[in-house]
């Protein structure tokens, strides 16, 4: 069996990725230079009044610290760029990941059709609520701290009911499918070992019998990899990385390139060129990654 092997039934969706940086604008401008993010048009704005309707709970205490926020689409990803508020610690816990962990993807924001239901499952299992927005007394998402394997915070919301329609069109339309989300850990057993605990693994990624691995050029150097350990340069892919297939590398490489684009890493399965990393830390802090339709 190829593919994506179900070992639960999973009532989860995702709505977006989280993305602290620190200067929103910035951000926004460099994702459109590269026509690559366009902003969500109709995203429900909160007035000054709505905000002071909401009740922000941060380790159990009531708090005041709005964050600057727009939405990207990069392909069908929508991104949540956050500028946090220049405050005290464990005051904003997105400004208490940006002076620790400097800019990157701070959470992943599911849909939930029970929210309380979901998040009793996980503080029975030890996992912390650090953070619960309230509208006029109603839960509409809670933030479980789930950083000790993996960095990142999950964030369970009830299913949106507003539209996210884009300016313009968005990658989706050319041909970018999201694969994943790449974290970069230090040991993979005790975060898989973690999430399963949790009961929040779904399913597994299997490849057929007789797989064989790419291997890895760094554009530069005279040598092929066989293995991504072996990596001279694996330090500079501490960053998240995101996964799009697209339906032409080559195209989509050579508009990148033309921006300006530094490639960081190419695979290879035989003579074929199947996917390339490519270098968006500046703002942001992330790798993408397009890998070509049909390939593994």
């Amino acid at each position: 069996m190829t593919g994506w092997r179900e070992i639960k039934e999973n009532s989860w969706v995702l709505n977006h990725v989280g993305l602290v940086v620190r200067d929103l604008n910035k951000t926004i401008e460099y994702y459109q230079s590269l026509g690559i993010g366009t902003l969500v048009a109709d995203r429900p704005r909160l007035s000054e009044a709505d905000l002071a309707r909401l009740e922000i709970l941060m380790y159990g205490k009531r708090v005041q610290s709005f964050s600057k926020i727009e939405v990207l689409k990069v392909g069908p990803l929508d991104i949540e760029v956050v500028e946090p508020p220049v405050l005290a610690p464990r005051v904003s816990i997105n400004r208490d990941f940006l002076d620790s962990k400097g800019e990157g993807v701070s959470h992943i924001c599911f849909e939930v059709p029970d929210i309380e239901g979901e998040t009793a499952r996980l503080v029975e299992k030890g996992v912390q609520v650090i953070l619960s927005v309230k509208r006029q007394g109603r839960l509409v998402e809670n933030y479980l701290d789930t950083r000790e394997f993996g960095g990142i915070f999950i964030s369970l919301r009830s299913p949106a009911r507003e539209s996210t329609a884009a300016v313009e069109p968005t990658r989706k339309e050319s041909g970018w499918e999201l694969f994943h989300l790449g974290l970069v850990v230090k040991d993979l057993d005790r975060i898989l070992e973690y999430y399963q605990s949790l009961g929040l693994v779904s399913a597994f990624y299997e490849y057929p019998e007789g797989y064989t691995p790419p291997t890895f050029e760094i554009p530069g150097m005279d040598r092929n990899i066989q293995d991504s350990s072996d990596l001279p340069t694996k330090g500079r892919f501490r960053a998240r990385q995101v996964r799009f297939f697209v339906d032409d590398l080559e195209v989509e490489t050579a508009r990148l390139v033309e921006k300006g684009i530094q490639v960081l890493l190419v695979e290879h399965r035989g003579d074929r060129t199947t996917m390339r990393y490519f270098d968006i830390r500046e703002f942001g802090g992330i790798v993408l990654e397009l890998k070509q339709k049909g390939t593994m």
